[in-house]
């Protein structure tokens, strides 16, 4: 499995560059884009839980459900959302903290993903978690298929077109407590490693009733992890789901999309497995 993680990051690293030298050019009959600015509102549900046959900690955990509300602008191809966290329904428990920082990039062919997540006080409990992560997804029939208009709406795809991609992810993970808990529950070993993941998949977007959609898409592959507090490093599997639905028309759009990942950590011959969801609502127009 090391071999096919090694030649799928060389494979993305290669498509990059020849892509760059040869841009693919869209085909109009399927893709259609606008020389406008895309700006909306958007609402977003945010959920991340543990579970685990891991019996010396107390599973499954989870953190309660982030709401965020705010706006996006995209002058062209690139652009950004601006939100702000709701005031938790249940009122904001003792010693418990949610934090996370996205930065998403939407290209022809790719989708560049940066995210920074602290979690701290699952169930309670006190100890919590950072995660690091930077991921690539390359869509390698950017001709007819746009990811973009499903996800950013600076597109509109016409026709229904699929494409595979290749997806690439490193990110660095850290345990940590104020107290001896993860002394009494938890072998150092496990608590802090950084893994690099790849994985190939295919997402398909069926349009219908002319601006209408539903896209879907799955990668899947290999991962490995390196821990921190030896040499030692350990295999496991990663999964990212994507699903949309909306309707895109020239002069408004409204969707919604939903962001799913799963990953596994071993401990022990047992394994954690995290389970972060994102599902978003999205409304806006565009201003010629």
């Amino acid at each position: 499995m090391r071999l096919f993680v090694l030649l799928c990051v060389l494979l993305t690293a290669q498509l990059q560059t020849v892509q760059a030298k040869n841009p693919t050019r869209i085909d109009s009959s399927y893709i259609e884009s606008w020389n406008s600015i895309t700006t909306g509102l958007y609402y977003s549900f945010r959920n991340h839980q543990l579970n685990s046959s891991y019996e010396q900690l107390n599973f499954p955990m989870r953190m309660q459900p982030k709401e965020v509300v705010g706006i996006s602008i995209f002058p062209g191809a690139l652009g950004f959302r601006l939100g702000i966290q709701l005031p938790d329904k249940l009122g904001k428990k003792e010693d418990e903290r949610n934090f996370a920082l996205n930065l998403n990039a939407f290209g022809k062919h790719t989708i560049v993903e940066l995210f920074y997540r602290d979690l701290y006080g699952f169930n309670g409990n006190p100890f919590g978690k950072t995660h690091l992560e930077g991921s690539l997804t390359y869509f390698l029939n950017s001709k007819k298929y746009s990811h973009r208009a499903a996800y950013a709406f600076t597109q509109r795809q016409r026709k229904s077109a699929g494409s595979m991609s290749i997806q690439t992810r490193i990110n660095h993970q850290n345990w940590y407590s104020d107290t001896l808990y993860l002394e009494e529950h938890l072998d150092s070993l496990y608590r802090s490693y950084t893994s690099l993941a790849t994985g190939l998949g295919y997402a398909y977007s069926l349009v219908f009733l002319g601006n209408a959609y539903i896209d879907c898409g799955l990668n899947l592959g290999p991962e490995i992890q390196w821990m921190t507090a030896s040499d030692f490093q350990q295999w496991t599997w990663m999964s990212d789901v994507r699903m949309a639905l909306g309707f895109n028309h020239r002069l408004f759009y409204t969707g919604i999309t939903g962001n799913f990942d799963f990953w596994n950590e071993s401990v022990e011959d047992q394994w954690i497995r995290h389970q972060f969801s994102n599902v978003t609502f999205h409304i806006g127009f565009r201003i010629n």
